[in-house]
C-alpha cells in the first residue's frame, strides 16, 4: 500500500469490539454504519499506543461521512491521541492511486 491509495476496514478491523457498528452484523439489523472508504495520506513507522511492536502505521482520509476516527472506533483517548492511524491488518486495499504517465 502507497500514499494516494484507496483502502476500507478489514475483517481483522471489523471483528474488534470497538469497530462492531461498522460491521455487517450490525448493518442487518440497522443499527449500522456503512462501510467506509478512505485515502491513505501519509506512511510512517511506529506503533500506536503504549503496546505492541514497531510497524507501519497508515494515516487515512477518510471519505465516506461517520468513518471512524480511529482504530479504537470514535471515542477514547486513543482516537484524540491517534486519530486517523491504522495498521496494515486493519486496511483492506480497494484501488491503486492514478498516475498521470508523463510523454
Amino acid at each position: 500500500m502507497k500514499v494516494g491509495d484507496m483502502v476500507t476496514l478489514s475483517r481483522a478491523c471489523l471483528n474488534r469490539d470497538t469497530m462492531w457498528i461498522w460491521g455487517e452484523d450490525a448493518n442487518e439489523t440497522t443499527v449500522g454504519k456503512p462501510k467506509p472508504i478512505g485515502i491513505i495520506t501519509e506512511l510512517r513507522h511506529g506503533k500506536i499506543g503504549w503496546i505492541g511492536k514497531d510497524q507501519q502505521i497508515y494515516k487515512i482520509k477518510w471519505i465516506t461521512s461517520d468513518a471512524p476516527k480511529g482504530r479504537e472506533g470514535n471515542h477514547g483517548y486513543m482516537n484524540t491521541e491517534f486519530a486517523g492511524l491504522f495498521y496494515r491488518r486493519d486496511l483492506k486495499f480497494i484501488s491503486k492511486r492514478k498516475v498521470k504517465k508523463s510523454a
